[in-house]
């Protein structure tokens, strides 16, 4: 019973009038249409997730194998890590509602289990968190990749640059005594 008084809460009150500019501000959000793309919490890249205006659940649109799919819930519960009391009441204010002190208290009592608000679209927690690791990894890799290479690069030009001193200067000893 309690979950349900939230879920109706939450698509009666808060998601028709929620701000997701201000709640997705963090994540660079652009107004495309009937879409606001942002930065995906998944695979981190730049406008690659969309949320629709009116809409509760974030997608990536990478074909690379990211597939994270959210509602904002637990986007703010398990992404962000905040407290159920406290997404709910940053989610009220951001759709200019009000929220009972009774569906707080409720709220900060509730379990660990995700709102399903949408529960055959949603990829299950544990594959989205593989997911997340698996592409956070690769990101890794391919920046070390990438920083080993200008490593290489750095050193190559180093000793080029030491070579034309040499070539052009005296040598680093010093010079004898004119005595």
């Amino acid at each position: 019973m309690e979950m349900a008084e939230l879920e109706d809460f939450l698509n009666n009150s808060v998601y028709p009038s929620l701000d997701r500019l201000a709640l997705f501000s963090g994540l660079n959000p652009l107004t495309q249409g009937n879409y606001i793309v942002l930065d995906c919490p998944g695979c981190h890249r730049k406008h690659h997730a969309f949320v629709k205006q009116n809409g509760k659940l974030i997608r990536c649109n990478d074909g690379q194998g990211c597939a994270y799919k959210q509602i904002i819930w637990d986007y703010l519960c398990l992404d962000l890590h905040m407290k159920k009391k406290e997404a709910l009441q940053l989610l009220a204010k951001l759709a200019a509602c009000r929220v009972s002190p009774a569906l707080i208290k409720m709220s900060d009592s509730l379990q660990a289990e995700t709102l399903n608000l949408e529960m055959d679209t949603l990829v299950p927690i544990r594959f989205h968190a593989k997911k997340s690791l698996v592409n956070s990894l690769r990101m890794f890799l391919e920046e070390s990749r990438d920083l080993e290479k200008k490593e290489h690069e750095f050193d190559a030009l180093m000793e080029r640059l030491i070579l034309e001193f040499l070539a052009t200067n005296h040598p680093l000893s010093e010079p004898p005594d004119p005595q």
